[in-house]
């Protein structure tokens, strides 16, 4: 059977624009920025397969996930788009602009490395286990999402929004197994991402984004990504984390918004 298309928003009016997730995240989270694009673009946004709005089977590589991202732009008759993509999501947008160049008119990635770091893989040992054993019965819920945001979110910001998280972290460990498979999914990709001279094949406008205190993928990760990617553009949001869609929205909305002028004057 044919999974059904993923869960997707769209917004506005203008060319289109995709924004794709990271792991932890839902097309919810991209709120302040989507409300800012939307003035003069259609916005796109989608749950991956297995985030919280597109459940099913995750894809076991980027490739599923690709398909399942062309299959909403199919759906919107949308045949060439701009593409913006935070962790995981930033993974998606590089495969399919490296494997589909027809469909990427311009390239924004941030929160992103060409592979693993020893550094943030290290940090992130105790989140994969916590979250394979709430992929088989969800008693470790919690803990996945309260160590993830330790590690994507500032100390300033997790204590300025301590009663919010502290609600989330508890919906969060009412979720299904099930949930945690498709974050472990995503996981398991990672593990094992490896983009080696892959990158040199994209020939959409690139900007990558580097989140100046990023602890997931620390310095000099996305200067490495950058140089991997024939004339990609790189520029550091000073005073930012991993999360910073949802810590520093108006500072990624000004790059964005930014870059994508440039690119349509």
């Amino acid at each position: 059977m044919t999974a059904k298309v993923l869960t997707h928003q769209v917004d506005g009016r203008g060319e289109p624009v995709l924004l794709l997730n990271g792991e932890l995240m839902t097309m919810a989270a991209w709120e302040p920025i989507a409300a800012g694009l939307m003035v003069s673009r259609r916005v796109v946004r989608c749950d991956l397969r297995g985030q919280l709005l597109s459940p099913g089977a995750p894809p076991t590589s980027l490739d599923g996930h690709i398909e399942a991202v062309e299959r909403v732009l199919d759906e919107l008759a949308i045949e060439r788009v701009d593409v913006v993509g935070t962790s995981f999501g930033a993974l998606v947008g590089l495969e399919l602009a490296a494997t589909r160049p027809e469909r990427v008119r311009s390239l924004i990635v941030g929160q992103a490395s060409a592979r693993p770091s020893v550094e943030g893989w290290s940090r992130a040992a105790d989140i994969v286990a916590a979250c394979r054993r709430a992929a088989i019965d969800s008693s470790d819920g919690a803990v996945v999402f309260d160590r993830m945001v330790e590690l994507m979110f500032s100390d300033a910001y997790l204590a300025k929004h301590t009663e919010l998280f502290d609600l989330r972290s508890r919906a969060v460990a009412g979720f299904p197994a099930e949930y945690f498979a498709g974050l472990l999914g995503m996981f398991d990709i990672l593990a094992a991402l490896d983009f080696g001279s892959h990158l040199e094949r994209i020939a959409a406008p690139t900007l990558v984004v580097e989140a100046a205190r990023d602890r997931v993928y620390p310095s000099p990760a996305s200067a490495d990504l950058a140089r991997r990617i024939p004339r990609a553009e790189h520029v550091l949001v000073s005073g930012a984390n991993h999360g910073v869609v949802i810590e520093e929205p108006a500072s990624l909305l000004g790059v964005i918004q930014s870059f994508l002028a440039r690119r349509s004057a």
